[in-house]
């Protein structure tokens, strides 16, 4: 990975290696550069001058230097990219302008004028947002992406400069080189929190760096779920009511969400990964819940019930609860390879390791000599291990996926360890003791057993992190690439100059849309056959996440998926999609004014878009290509409110209302239930 900055003392664009090593001079004998933004994706670095003021471009090693924009500007400073959209923003705090062109500088348009000394800018493309700090006004601010609902978040502060989004942490941060201060707010402006106060001096620049990775554990005597960072600190309540003995416990990190079987209440239940909005999920037909799993790509939950004797599974919601295996003893811990299309378990009656498809057929016994208790399991999948605690031995031991090669781990200093999780990605592996009062973890292979939790834990029984085991590789050239489906969830772990790609047949024409969920800065393609680009994306999904989409023809095509500027190591989620948009309110995909979003319809299919309006507006929307499509705009409780068939170009609707602050949806549906094929939908 390299980092990149301007240095206007010497007039010179540099890089380095992450570390600092291997300094080079880019461009020199440049006009006092300022603001720089990265296309790691096309290769290109972007970045202001203020003497002469321009903006100007080079590939990332410094050659092909273009002047993009050369008049108009005074001292342009924030800088951000929007490749998806094919346009650079800036602010420019001599005209006191917000201003945008494309990427070759054409097309320059005033979107936000009249402002005193902007200077930190950022984009929130999901959202279809700018924000800003305005250093003479003392605020920060924020627009659609055309420059439209101008708001203040925050206002009285005393010379902000540097601004940085956190869009999936819903926060806005800032430098304050007035009050010497760094503070963030909600994506808002409330709930302004001073961050550091001390030991700054004229703080400026801003930037965010990843999540850190958490591990969450449930405490059947305190009766709490709880989590804290993967070195023991931030321990964290998260549940702590309503809880009787809570046993195993899960985490669906892109989703949001933590899992968990209670066995006093024979409940599952899940909440947010803060610990708000718990739900029941089963509560009928349980015994004595036990172990938890989870499948994300099929959005199912499994689990074991000693007292039934069974594994069972059921949709993350709940519905569809099935009897995958019965007739077991005392069924425990359990994992999945959803990979490999099998569920592992352990049993403490019968004393054996077992597996079976994710089905429960083709039952096998992998380990049946040596075990006094097994109880939890975890998987290394990229590894090929199988791990688990045994409570009869007070041991954690390991063996290959078939059950050869036992070995022992960890054979001193435990009690009774339960619960037990492996972090691929660094080599460790995580328990619970329910007796010692610890979480700990060691390498893979047992060695350097460290105390992380061990205070205020009175039984600590399973542990699970918010990411997953190391995964198989996927192919780095199209002809290894990997075969998915149209409305599938693929994971895959990303290692330093890593590239995976992933194949795809699509059958008519319409819409392909692929995009990546997790921590991992990720960039993506689409590919023809050929190994064309049809289209690439770097930030336009979720965080730091690719959202790419493209109208295709029938064939097979290819998605490439590479972590930013190559130096990103860790998982991700790969979804692939056909029908990019929900058929229904709850799953609209959010929109904003100002924006043009494909779409395609499909035989019956009705697409619906979420718009949420800040202030009273009069939106516009309306359809172009080859379609006849009918509109509709509708409120939240899906009252009608406008509509339309062919007012717009051609066959197209074109629908408009004045609507007040709020969230409103449009609904975009063929005239006939055979209409097929692709849209772009415009709101204005």
């Amino acid at each position: 990975g390299k980092i990149y900055w301007t240095d206007w003392g010497t007039d010179k664009i540099q890089r380095a290696n992450l570390d600092g090593s291997q300094v080079e001079d880019l461009l020199t004998g440049l006009g006092d550069p300022y603001a720089l933004a990265l296309d790691a994706a096309g290769g290109r670095i972007y970045w202001t001058e203020w003497n002469p003021d321009k903006i100007r471009r080079a590939n990332l090693d410094g050659s092909d230097v273009e002047d993009l924009v050369v008049t108009g500007l005074t001292d342009p400073a924030g800088l951000a990219l929007d490749l998806a959209g094919e346009r650079i923003y800036w602010s420019d705090w001599g005209t006191d302008k917000i201003q945008r062109s494309k990427l070759n500088g054409s097309n320059v348009e005033d979107l936000v004028t009249e402002l005193t000394d902007p200077a930190g800018l950022a984009l929130d493309l999901a959202e279809g947002k700018i924000y800003w700090t305005d250093w003479g006004s003392d605020k920060i601010q924020r627009s659609n992406l055309d420059g439209s609902q101008v708001e203040d978040l925050v206002t009285e502060v005393a010379d902000p400069w540097s601004l940085a989004l956190d869009v999936a942490g819903r926060k806005v941060y800032w430098s304050d080189d007035g009050t010497d201060k760094i503070q963030r707010a909600n994506l808002d402006g409330s709930q302004v929190e001073d961050l550091v106060d001390q030991g700054l001096d004229a703080p400026r620049g801003i930037a965010l760096g990843g999540t850190r990775a958490r591990m969450y554990w449930a405490d059947w005597t305190t009766n709490k779920i709880q989590r804290g960072h993967l070195d023991g600190s931030g321990v964290e309540d998260l549940v702590d009511t309503a809880l009787v003995s809570p046993y195993a416990v899960a985490v669906d990190k892109a989703g949001g969400k933590v899992y968990w079987t209670d066995f006093g209440t024979d409940r599952i239940q899940r909440s947010n990964l803060d610990g708000s909005e718990v739900e029941d999920l089963v509560s009928e037909g349980l015994t004595t819940p036990g172990g938890i799993a989870l499948d994300v790509a099929r959005g199912q939950m499994y689990w074991t019930d000693r007292g039934t004797d069974k594994i069972q599974r059921a949709q993350f919601d709940g519905s569809d609860v099935e009897d995958i295996v019965t007739g077991l003893t005392n069924p425990d811990g359990l994992a999945l390879d959803v990979a490999g299309g099998r569920i592992y378990w352990t049993d403490f009656g019968a004393d054996k390791i077992q597996r079976a498809n994710l089905d429960g057929s083709d039952v096998e016994d992998l380990v049946t000599t040596g075990l006094t208790s097994p109880a939890g399991l975890a998987l290394d999948v990229g590894g090929g291990k199988m791990y688990w605690s045994d409570f009869g031995t007070d041991k954690i031991q390991r063996a290959n996926l078939d059950g050869s090669d036992v070995e022992d781990l960890v054979t001193t200093g435990l009690r009774m360890p339960r619960g037990l999780a492996v972090d691929g990605a660094e080599s460790k592996i995580y328990w619970a003791d329910p007796v010692t009062d610890k979480i700990q973890r060691a390498n893979l292979d047992g060695s350097q057993v460290e105390d992380l939790v061990t205070t205020g834990l009175e039984g600590p029984i399973w542990v699970a992190l918010d990411r997953p085991a190391a995964l198989a590789d996927h192919g780095d050239t199209r002809s290894s690439a990997t075969l998915v489906a149209a409305g599938s969830s693929t994971q895959g772990e990303l290692e330093p100059n890593d590239v995976d790609y992933f194949r795809v047949e699509v059958h008519r024409v319409g819409i392909l849309a692929a995009w990546a969920t997790g921590d991992q800065d990720t960039q993506g393609s689409i590919e023809d056959s050929t190994g064309s680009v049809i289209a690439r994306d770097d930030d336009s999904g979720g965080g730091p996440n690719f959202r790419v989409t493209a109208v295709v023809d029938s064939g097979t095509y290819y998605i490439r998926v590479r972590g930013f500027a190559n130096a990103e190591t860790g998982p991700y989620t790969l979804h692939v999609a056909t029908d990019a948009h929900g058929d229904s309110r709850e799953e609209a995909t959010p929109v904003a004014v100002g924006s043009s979003t494909l779409g395609a319809l499909e035989p019956g299919d009705i697409d619906y878009f979420r718009i949420d309006l800040d202030a009273a507006y009069t939106v516009v929307a309306y359809t172009s290509g080859g379609l006849d499509t009918f509109g509709y705009i509708v409120d939240g409780a899906g009252t009608v409110l406008a509509r339309d068939d062919d007012a717009g170009e051609g066959s197209n609707f074109r629908v408009a209302r004045s609507l007040q602050a709020g969230t409103f949806y449009i609904r975009v549906e063929g005239l006939n239930q055979d209409e097929t094929g692709p849209y772009t939908l415009h709101l204005r």
